[in-house]
């Protein structure tokens, strides 16, 4: 999987920077309750609680997360469809259209490419189909999580758009569409990048810090783990909704995506885990030789010709006036599997969890973890290999701790990983692969000496030390790169003899930049020898730095425009000198930046120094110059300029790109008024310790509603802003201290 994290262009750069000094902070908005939907709300003094014994409820706290109690599963899906749909209906609704490839009937021309590629993958048959084929208890489960966005629905059709309310009903087989679809975006994302463009135009793959910590670690002498999942602050198919559910025979607490019926990242009394989006290509592109100049002609597949599979479907759009129109989508399929034409050249798909090694029970099986008791329970469930991808960061009251390089990788007949990167030949059978590992071929790490398991989404050999030997496994599993990310979590980690759970959450929290580490002493350096005076200039102000991207650092702008300058000066430079290759990730860490390159035999030591000490002063010298132009001065705080911005909230910022080598990773994009304001990054952070009972801090910086004024949204990105977390609520007698509504609703039928 490619983990794309894009830096601001000089461009965009330009844009924030333009009218800086002028603009005017956002009014933060008064928070006050959302709209009740029973007949009673807590009044602000909390005299009026909910009392206990209620068969079915859900009880909203003051962070805006519903708290599910139910007397059997069916409820507690119900519950939480209702509540999905109370705070995010829109958006749900408009992803399960996306689900039916229909979405650009209900909301426009825009969605014409997701519907094209969602009809090609055939995601809408395979919804239906493997909601057949789940077990009747759990197709009553999501029967159950369908009936409760529909009944919302139903009794509050004006908490809904006009084009949300034209997707209902919805069904089961929604319900796993909407998945498959979010998954298959996620497990194209590597080997082929354009089908996952197709499913997701203007989003990409989350990214994850994880930690998982042994009792040998920390200082209570419980197990510890850390989530912390990166993805859009825009809604969009990876926007975390954070929930509660309170069975008699479980207590789950975590965060799921929005439409998902489960939890994704949840523990319980027992047992947690938290996933990281893993290096992982379950999807190959196949180059197919056409047997003439028309489709008809048929494909050739070893000498021999054979005919296209082709399928017709009706493709309805809504334009801006609101008129609809139908067309025809042709859709063909090889033995390789779905086609689509790009770049002058036919392709063909082969994705692990659609044709080959689907995944009907995905839903399940992370319900099934969510109700696990220990790690043989777990590891067996997980076995199933209904996840196709992520890895699965574990820690558990025993005091046990594991990662798993999760997911489902094709056993291809030969090729390394940058071979399977780019599209194979398609009129080789012999490259057809048709089985995938199984569990145990996996790289994984359980109770490591060292006594904490990691992984910020670089390659598996690094999730603890001493590193895994990438020799022990196919050479297609995975790339020996590190990120500089992961990089400064191994720092981090190994700076610590043991850590409290205290010092977990201020260490997620560091924005230090192990990039800065790397070069600045080096860029000083030079600018201090430079003959231009403005970049002598820079020189004091980086050296004063703290190499920290805090709200009143001071240096850390001018060491980003620089290193934005740095990356496009020198990528400019060597596609000048390669025009037939394409740039890859790999360049950013190579030889073309680094006096000393990246090396997979000191992947904690490396890259380090510059390259060109004259290009580096030359970008220098063009960052000191956008910042004259805008009368900013070369030691504005960092703050003044990232903005923590999020429905109509407006706070001094922290933290920077991944690519820098920050922790809390955040990328800021130009706002109107030329600040900067968060894109993706920071969302639902979990710490959590397996003592007696179970303590746990949280937080989804966003909040749970898209409405403005709901509890929770203002306060969380305050949280998130001042760098804490909040207690996770998971008694009922700790909810009802915090309860701001209670919803008692009739559950005495799940069935639709």
């Amino acid at each position: 999987m490619s983990i794309k994290q894009p830096l601001l262009t000089l461009a965009l750069l330009a844009t924030f920077l333009l009218s800086l000094t002028a603009c005017q902070p956002i009014q933060p908005l008064p928070a006050v309750a959302s709209g009740a939907t029973s007949s009673e709300a807590a009044p602000s003094t909390g005299t009026e609680l909910a009392t206990p014994g209620t068969a079915n409820e859900i009880l909203w706290d003051k962070w805006g997360v519903p708290h599910i109690f139910a007397q059997e599963p069916a409820s507690a899906f119900y519950g939480l469809g209702w509540a999905q749909t109370q705070s995010r209906g829109d958006l749900l609704l408009r992803l399960y259209a996306s689900a039916r490839g229909r979405a650009a009937e209900f909301y426009g021309e825009e969605w014409r490419q997701s519907d094209q590629m969602v009809r090609l993958l055939d995601i809408p048959t395979l919804g239906e189909a493997w909601y057949q084929q789940q077990p009747a208890d759990f197709q009553r489960n999501l029967d159950a999580f369908a009936r409760g966005i529909n009944d919302y629905a139903a009794q509050h059709p004006d908490q809904l758009s006009a084009e949300a309310r034209a997707v209902l009903p919805v069904n089961g087989a929604d319900v796993v569409a909407h998945m498959t679809r979010v998954l298959a975006s996620w497990v194209s994302g590597a080997g082929c990048p354009e089908v996952a463009a197709g499913l997701n135009s203007n989003e990409e793959p989350p990214a994850s810090n994880a930690w998982a910590l042994a009792p040998s670690y920390t200082t209570n002498g419980h197990a510890m783990l850390l989530a912390n999942p990166h993805a859009a602050w825009f809604d969009s198919a990876a926007t975390f909704y954070e929930a509660h559910i309170n069975l008699p025979t479980a207590n789950i607490y975590g965060a799921t995506l929005v439409g998902f019926p489960v939890l994704l990242i949840a523990f319980n009394d027992h047992l947690g885990w938290t996933h990281t989006a893993n290096i992982l290509d379950g999807c190959d592109t196949y180059l197919i030789t056409p047997a003439g100049d028309t489709p008809d002609a048929g494909y050739l597949l070893d000498g021999a010709v054979h005919a296209y599979d082709v399928v017709t479907q009706t493709l309805t759009v809504r334009s801006a006036d609101g008129q609809i129109t139908t067309e025809p989508f042709v859709s063909r399929r090889t033995v390789h599997g779905p086609v689509f034409e790009g770049n002058g050249q036919t392709i063909a798909v082969r994705m692990a969890m659609l044709d080959q090694a689907p995944i009907p029970g995905a839903a399940q099986q992370w319900w099934d973890m969510a109700n696990a008791q220990n790690l043989d329970e777990f590891e067996h469930i997980l076995a199933r290999l209904q996840l196709p991808y992520f890895n699965v960061i574990y820690a558990d009251a025993e005091g046990q701790i594991m990662a798993v390089d999760n997911g489902l990788v094709p056993v291809r007949p030969r090729g390394d990983f940058a071979f399977w990167m780019q599209p194979v030949p398609g009129d080789e059978s012999d490259l057809i692969w048709t089985e995938v590992h199984d569990y145990a071929a996996l790289p994984k790490v359980l109770n490591p000496a060292r006594g904490w398991v990691q992984n910020s989404n670089s390659a598996p050999w690094y999730m603890t030390q001493p590193f895994l030997d990438p020799d022990q496994f196919p050479a297609y599993m995975a790339p020996h790169t590190m990120l500089t990310r992961e990089q400064r979590s191994q720092q981090m980690l190994t700076d610590h003899a043991q850590m409290s759970m205290a010092d977990v959450i201020e260490t997620k929290y560091s924005t230090y930049s192990q990039v800065a580490d790397q070069v600045l002493d080096d860029l000083v350096a030079a600018a201090r020898t430079s003959a231009d005076e403005s970049v002598q200039a820079a020189a004091p102000v980086l050296a004063a730095w703290d190499r920290s991207f805090e709200a009143d650092s001071r240096g850390g702008l001018l060491f980003t425009l620089w290193f934005q300058n740095w990356l496009q000066q020198t990528g400019s430079q060597w596609m000048a000198a390669h025009p037939d290759q394409a740039p890859s990730e790999d360049l950013l860490i190579s030889d073309i930046f680094y006096a000393i390159p990246w090396d997979p035999q000191a992947p904690l030591t490396t890259p380090h120094g510059l390259a060109d000490p004259e290009l580096a002063t030359d970008a220098l010298r063009g960052a000191v110059a956008q910042l004259q132009q805008q009368g900013l001065t070369l030691d504005t705080p960092w703050g003044d300029v990232a903005r923590l911005r999020h429905s109509g909230y407006d706070f001094p910022g922290h933290s920077n790109d991944g690519k820098l080598g920050v922790f809390p990773m955040m990328q800021y994009v130009p706002a109107p008024d030329g600040r900067l304001q968060p894109i993706w990054g920071d969302t639902f952070v979990a710490a959590i310790e397996f003592s007696d009972p179970v303590q746990a801090q949280v937080l989804l910086s966003y909040g749970n509603a898209t409405d403005p004024t709901a509890p929770g949204v203002h306060e969380q990105l305050a949280l998130y802003a001042a760098k804490q977390l909040r207690p996770a609520l998971r008694t009922r007698t700790e909810v009802e201290a915090n309860l701001i509504m209670r919803e008692e609703l009739d559950w005495s039928s799940t069935t639709p």
